[in-house]
């Protein structure tokens, strides 16, 4: 990774391509490590995403709303 090296740093990225899964902690993103084909990568991401929507269906963690998003932009991704 040579350019904008500062923004993957933080989360292990060191080179392309590096796929991460950026469930509610935006602090520990889950690093994809299976084959990269369309079949693993959509059960990769169904599973992740179906863990999320259960976390926020129990309370675990709460809905991200449009200032959230305005937040991320404006001031970048939470350390």
């Amino acid at each position: 990774m040579t350019k904008h090296q500062s923004l993957g740093t933080p989360y292990g990225i060191r080179g392309y391509p590096t796929l991460k899964f950026f469930g509610a902690d935006k602090r520990s993103p889950l690093a994809y490590s299976k084959q990269r084909d369309l079949e693993n990568l959509v059960s990769y991401v169904t599973e992740n995403l179906e863990k999320e929507r259960l976390k926020l269906q129990n309370g675990e963690i709460s809905p991200l709303t449009l200032e959230d998003i305005s937040g991320i932009f404006k001031n970048g991704a939470p350390k």
